[in-house]
């Protein structure tokens, strides 16, 4: 559709250069004639109109431009097609600060959405080594929890647990039969001790009551054994991104943090105590919500401090609340027209009306 709107666009401008070299030619011409029939010889009178003709012809051929270059309907359409042309992030980015009442915002954002997931995806089912494979595979679980490839990603980690536990199943059988030469024969089916059942809290942090560091750099299959084997552990923190495992004697408070997958006994869940909720940064008349960012329905992204941030939303009646992410070399306000799905992102303060 672009390309064919560029081919009409060229050859109404070809046309238009056409009858602009005419128009030339004939205003070489200084004067008109104009025949006397009574006398027999000829005047001429000088063409006063040729320039305002001139101008109204070119007014009359720029006119349908103008009227496209006004529609904004239009330029909604060609700069979609723009994006999808080049397929770049940024290109996207910069349609929804353009034009974010427009119908394909949704559309927008859910291409925002793949582009970031697929690639976390892709380095799961990629992976060759099975210690890789799995710990890509749980930071995907714990990055994209309601993702499009969860169902998927879940099965290759259960296969990939399964594997682990049966190869340590098999080496401890083979230990055990190089230091016992006889062995006793054993009964078919044991009773297996009732296991400590946990409850997982993806995206969290618990913070505090620190007893253990699993040393080295460990899934999160092992940190969860780690736990479960040790009487004393009564919840966990994996971090996903450093691979590190801390063991925690009671239940602390839990916190936000994206890169982060707890654990607790289910029983000690109930007396544990609340999340850690922020101490009211955005100032009077709004809410705070420390590591937090709400998802699209963006009104404009600036660079921005975030008492800056906070009078841009004031200022604005279609504000209803904002996102500001701290960093070292720039400081970004997104502004937020409607509270969209809250999602857990470290750095990011967010700020509510109300």
């Amino acid at each position: 559709m672009a390309q064919a709107r560029l081919d009409t666009l060229k050859q109404r401008k070809a046309a238009d250069d056409e009858k602009q070299l005419a128009q030339k030619e004939a205003d070489r011409l200084p004067t008109t004639p104009d025949t006397n029939t009574g006398g027999g010889a000829s005047e001429f009178k000088p063409n006063r109109n040729k320039k305002g003709n001139r101008e109204q012809r070119l007014d009359e051929s720029v006119a349908p431009q103008r009227q496209e270059q006004l529609n904004p309907e239009r330029e909604a359409e060609l700069a979609f097609l723009k994006c999808a042309r080049t397929n770049e992030p940024s290109c996207y980015r910069n349609f929804l600060a353009r034009f974010p009442d427009h119908s394909r915002v949704k559309q927008v954002e859910s291409i925002l959405r793949s582009r970031s997931e697929l690639p976390r995806y892709q380095a799961c089912i990629d992976a060759t080594d099975a210690a890789d494979r799995l710990n890509l595979c749980e930071l995907y679980l714990a990055t994209f929890p309601n993702g499009r490839y969860q169902s998927h990603v879940k099965k290759i980690v259960d296969g990939l647990i399964a594997d682990q536990l049966r190869k340590r199943r098999q080496e401890r059988e083979f230990a055990n039969r190089s230091i016992e030469p006889n062995p006793q024969p054993q009964p078919r089916y044991q009773p297996q001790p009732a296991s400590r059942e946990f409850k997982i809290f993806q995206g969290y942090d618990l913070y505090g009551g620190d007893y253990a560091r699993v040393p080295g750099k460990v899934s999160y299959s092992t940190c969860l054994a780690s736990c479960q084997n040790d009487s004393r552990c009564k919840a966990f923190t994996f971090n996903t991104q450093a691979r590190a495992c801390f063991l925690k004697s009671y239940v602390p408070a839990r916190k936000p943090f994206a890169n982060a997958i707890s654990g607790a006994l289910a029983s000690q869940v109930r007396a544990s105590q609340p999340v850690v909720r922020p101490t009211g940064q955005c100032g009077a008349n709004f809410r705070t919500f420390d590591n937090t960012d709400f998802f699209g329905n963006d009104l404009g992204g600036f660079r921005a401090s975030l008492h800056y941030c906070r009078q841009l939303c004031l200022n604005n009646r279609s504000c209803r609340g904002f996102s500001w992410i701290r960093k070292k070399v720039s400081k970004q306000c997104w502004l937020k027209r409607a509270l969209g799905r809250a999602t857990s992102n470290y750095g990011v303060i967010s700020c509510v009306r109300g």
